[in-house]
């Protein structure tokens, strides 16, 4: 491989890992809209959404800022919020 090949692979692999990171965190509000009915999400999806954001889980209970960005994006994008 060419060091101009390697050089942008680098560079690719360094930017797109953070912004999947922050659409990974970011996703949950458009799932959230997707899913939400009046009773809140339900009991079919609630398994699978447990695992998929298990990490975002634990950083809303380990985290006050997480918690706070959270509570505030949710609200966003809630339907009956």
């Amino acid at each position: 491989m060419s060091e101009n090949y390697k050089a942008g692979f680098m560079r690719f692999i360094c930017s797109a890992v953070p912004i999947m990171l922050v659409l990974y965190v970011l996703s949950i509000g458009p799932v959230i809209r997707a899913l939400e009915g009046p009773e809140g999400i339900p009991a079919k999806y609630e398994a699978n959404l447990e695992v998929i954001y298990a990490p975002l889980s634990w950083a809303f209970e380990n985290s006050e800022l997480f918690r706070r960005f959270h509570i505030q994006y949710y609200a966003i994008w809630s339907k009956y919020d």
